[in-house]
């Protein structure tokens, strides 16, 4: 009896922790979010953002660089409001394991991932986007994203991001389409060189 008793527990804690770590990622996503589309401050909070993605998408970052990315989020993270509770799911996602990942998937698009005209819609809007971006700059499209897609995904969406920079709609569309679908996403890349 004692026995079933401990599975029980063990059961039960394990839901919950699984239930915490759900609502850190989704809490997480949501001020990541608001962090990049704040512009309070000398800089924007997209830059901070950017900058970290940076870092985190090195190959091998060293942990002066994972610091420096993770500090990068904690001053973007003081321009949004509820910035101390921000600091604290930056810091519970990190020793998770899941910070780059966030920040690479935060968005402010509600999307559900089995409305597919929805979806279609969206895929469409990101394909216009990178069309019109790299219509002058077609090596830099092939170069900077779809052969580093192959190796470091990440990477790939960094420099997707920063090749645009200056357009946060389309920026923030692209970090739905990683996260709805990143295959997808980098397969319209490479449609651009058939």
């Amino acid at each position: 009896m004692p026995r079933i008793r401990i599975a029980i527990l063990i059961c039960a804690v394990s839901l919950v922790g699984r239930g915490f770590a759900q609502t850190v990622t989704s809490d997480t996503r949501a001020a990541l979010a608001k962090e990049w589309k704040s512009d309070k401050g000398e800089t924007k909070g997209k830059d901070q953002c950017l900058k970290a993605l940076e870092l985190y998408s090195r190959d091998h970052p060293s942990n002066a660089e994972l610091k420096q990315a993770f500090d990068e989020l904690t001053k973007a993270a003081s321009t949004i409001d509820g910035a101390p509770k921000a600091d604290q799911l930056y810091e519970l996602a990190k020793d998770l394991g899941t910070l780059s990942e966030l920040l690479a998937t935060a968005t402010g698009i509600s999307i559900d991932k089995n409305d597919s005209g929805a979806v279609d819609r969206l895929f469409a809007e990101a394909d216009i986007g990178i069309a019109t971006a790299y219509r002058s700059a077609p090596k830099a499209l092939r170069d900077d994203v779809s052969k580093v897609s192959a190796s470091n995904r990440l990477r790939a969406l960094y420099n997707l991001l920063n090749a645009n920079s200056t357009k946060p709609d389309l920026m923030e569309t692209f970090r739905t389409c990683y996260f709805l679908d990143r295959d997808r996403l980098f397969r319209l890349v490479s449609d651009h060189f058939r």
